[in-house]
């Protein structure tokens, strides 16, 4: 996919606790976990065969509207969806995920 491929190439700027939502496929979550080890990415998504596939592969996962988890991150990565509405609604919940540098 397209995304993934962009994310690859730039997966040495991906750093710290990371969140990736809606990725369009598994190879985008498995790119950033083994770059980083697993520990800190978390992908949360709204396609139920990517969700039960990142379950398989034992990556921490979420799956529903939004991300209900009480967890911060220093970077969060959005896959955007087509729908304005749909982008509104994610930027929204994401930006309250997303760790202040204050």
């Amino acid at each position: 996919h397209p995304s993934t491929q962009l994310l690859v190439r730039n997966i040495e700027h991906i750093t710290g606790t990371v969140l990736l939502v809606s990725p369009p496929e598994l190879a985008a979550v498995a790119a950033v976990v083994s770059t980083s080890g697993g520990k800190n990415v978390w992908t949360h998504t709204t396609d139920y065969g990517i969700y039960t596939e990142a379950l398989s592969e034992k990556y921490q996962v979420s799956f529903g509207t939004h991300f209900v988890g009480k967890q911060k991150f220093t970077q969060i990565v959005v896959f955007l969806p087509k729908s304005d509405a749909e982008i509104e609604m994610t930027l929204h919940w994401v930006s309250e995920k997303l760790e202040s540098n204050s």
